[in-house]
């Protein structure tokens, strides 16, 4: 009709990126449908399995428990309460119109204990709405020949990730939800305590504390310039070198009278031994060595390395296609594939030649309890790409990364290098009771430094012979000073915390970059310093939690989180043994609120500008890791 105003059409919702509206198809044109986690997952493998495949990305988990609430019915038997994500259910919806049009669904989610309960949670959810068949496939490495290996093997979830998962999480939600509110009320709003966060937290505090109460202690040592006339063995032996008195002299006035008592006096040989040490290389990286290295080389973040590590494992555009250039990042595991080894050390023989090689093929032992056995190290997918034929297609930072994986990796199969060591005893002509000592190396064979590219220190000693006599040069006493221990750096953390079985591969990086983003934690360089607000914290729950945030209590439910997984204990029993003390603890801190806000100090600083810096879209908060 004339004049009548046309409707407008309803538009659909946007999808999230990397999901396409699925059209209907026939029945004879339907396409096997692979969900992964990543876009540039699914990215990297459209390209390897073409028309036949249609693959989506679920971006991460679809469902979790509600930020509005617990979500846990402790009454019964902790069970917990999941709704869809908050901005996931377009992807869901999408997820259930390719499956309703798929022959078959394939789950490649990521192989660890997340991957394994997002897959768990999607089957759940797609097996309400189709009946094709819903499989697991593992991609520990995303090349065409690992994919398409995957795929002709799938597998079910493994129920029992799922569980350990599932508990790993509602052990930090009771934690979180149960404590953090109490601490709003004694200190601030923001704030939050975790079963591990708060432990890694005392050990920067504690750490601090050692370092405020520690009272130095001077000490002299005596350092003798000795000069031995007949040279040494060959260019690099110098002929002058330093011998020291081994002992700490606590007072100066005996030390000075012991210099004055050598005097200019020679010096007299009393024992010369040279012998022969093998170094052998490290093992191949994985997730805690990984990060250590690029915090201590690079001075990257654990989650800035393991963002950039993951982008080398979802794939990077090379001449010959897209492809994964490592193995997957998290894992605590050394353990290498038979396959790889082999491609390694084909590369050393004919890049370095025999004599660079391991007599025989190095098989590095996992250590600890709990180690995923069926995972591999972190290693390069082909070593014959090495990071100089690839550096124009890779970022500074992947290159970086990629260079330090590709290293570890190939080294690991290399030959011990060999150094000759030299120990030299000594004392002032005519003062026997007073010894000296000197040392000294040289390196006879650089084995695997070759590889690693390492710079090797050796300082070797001149030969010598007992009863021989040196020429003092100079007598020097040495004030020094004892050191209280140092901060922890991310990488020494990470590293205390897996020495102690605190945390595992896929919880390291978020460990440290909380600490930053609440305030507890700042950077002083390299080191990390426990905040005023973070002591206090720490000094809140610690003395009330004596159970629930020790060291080896943590550590406990990391060892029984992994036997969970291999189907020694159920998960719910390690939520009951766990919720038993936290519940008694929790009670009686939560009778103390009052007492213990009055007893905050009101000069401690509760927020840090530098926390903060002024973005283009407003404040956003610094030091979370990036």
């Amino acid at each position: 009709m004339a004049g009548t105003p046309r409707r407008r059409r309803k538009s659909s919702p946007r999808l999230p990126t990397g999901i396409k509206k699925q059209r209907g198809t026939a029945k004879d044109e339907k396409k096997r449908l692979l969900i992964v986690e990543s876009p540039t997952k699914a990215h990297t493998l459209k390209g390897y399995l073409g028309k036949d495949y249609n693959v989506l990305a679920s971006q991460g988990h679809l469902v979790d428990l509600p930020k509005s609430a617990l979500g846990v019915d402790i009454e019964n038997n902790f069970e917990p309460k999941y709704i869809v994500v908050r901005g996931k259910a377009g992807i869901l919806k999408a997820l259930r119109e390719a499956a309703a049009n798929a022959s078959q669904i394939f789950l490649g989610t990521d192989p660890d204990r997340e991957g394994e309960a997002i897959a768990f949670h999607i089957a759940q959810d797609l097996s309400r709405c189709v009946q094709v068949p819903i499989k697991r496939v593992l991609f520990y490495e995303i090349t065409r020949e690992e994919v398409t290996n995957a795929l002709a093997n799938p597998t079910d979830i493994d129920i029992r990730k799922v569980h350990s998962q599932q508990a790993r999480r509602i052990l930090d939600r009771l934690v979180g939800y149960k404590v953090s509110p109490l601490l709003w009320k004694i200190i601030r709003g923001g704030l939050s305590a975790g079963r591990v966060q708060t432990v890694a937290l005392k050990m920067l505090v504690d750490r601090e504390k050692e370092i405020k109460n520690f009272v130095p202690e001077k000490y002299w040592v005596l350092v003798a310039e000795l000069e031995h006339k007949k040279g040494g063995r060959g260019a690099q032996a110098p002929s002058v070198f330093q011998a020291r008195y081994p002992e700490r002299i606590k007072n100066f006035s005996i030390a000075r009278e012991m210099a004055a008592r050598i005097g200019n006096k020679d010096f007299v040989v009393d024992e010369f031994k040279v012998s022969k040490r093998r170094s052998s290389p490290p093992p191949p990286h994985k997730t805690s060595t990984l990060q250590q290295e690029a915090s201590n080389l690079f001075g990257f973040s654990p989650s800035k390395t393991m963002t950039i590590a993951q982008s080398l494992y979802e794939g990077v555009d090379l001449p010959e296609g897209r492809t994964g250039l490592i193995t997957y990042m998290r894992t605590d595991s050394v353990r290498m594939a038979e396959k790889a080894i082999r491609e390694i050390r084909e590369l050393i023989s004919e890049t370095w030649g025999e004599s660079f090689l391991s007599s025989k093929p190095r098989v590095y032992q996992d250590k600890g309890k709990g180690v995923q056995s069926a995972h591999e190290c972190i290693r390069p997918t082909n070593p014959r790409r090495t990071p100089e034929s690839i550096r124009g297609y890779l970022s500074e930072e992947q290159f970086k990364i990629y260079s330090i994986i590709w290293r570890r990796a190939v080294a690991s199969q290399a030959e011990d290098a060999l150094f000759e060591t030299h120990l030299a005893k000594l004392h002032p002509d005519g003062l026997p009771d007073v010894p000296f000592q000197a040392s000294g190396r040289k390196l006879l064979f650089e084995g695997f430094y070759r590889i690693t590219g390492e710079e090797v220190k050796a300082e070797p000693l001149p030969a010598m012979k007992p009863g021989e006599k040196l020429k003092l040069i100079k007598l020097e006493i040495e004030e020094k000073e004892t050191e209280p221990p140092p901060r922890f750096t991310e990488a020494s953390l990470i590293k205390a915390l897996e020495e102690k079985g605190i945390g595992r591969p896929s919880t390291y990086a978020s460990i440290v970059s909380t600490l930053f983003l609440r305030g507890y934690a700042q950077r002083d360089k390299k080191s990390l310093v426990a905040t005023p607000l973070g002591i206090l914290v720490s000094d809140i729950l610690t003395p009330n939690f004596p159970e629930v945030f020790r060291e080896d209590f943590t550590a406990k439910m990391e060892e029984d989180l992994d036997r969970v997984e291999e189907g020694e204990i159920s998960w719910r029993d390690v939520l009951a043994e766990f919720w038993g003390p936290f519940e008694r603890e929790l009670a009686s801190f939560e009778s103390k609120v009052d007492e213990l806000k009055a007893s905050v100090p009101q000069d401690t600083p509760l927020f840090y500008k530098d926390q903060f810096k002024q973005g283009k879209k407003g404040k956003r908060r610094k030091g979370g890791g990036k």
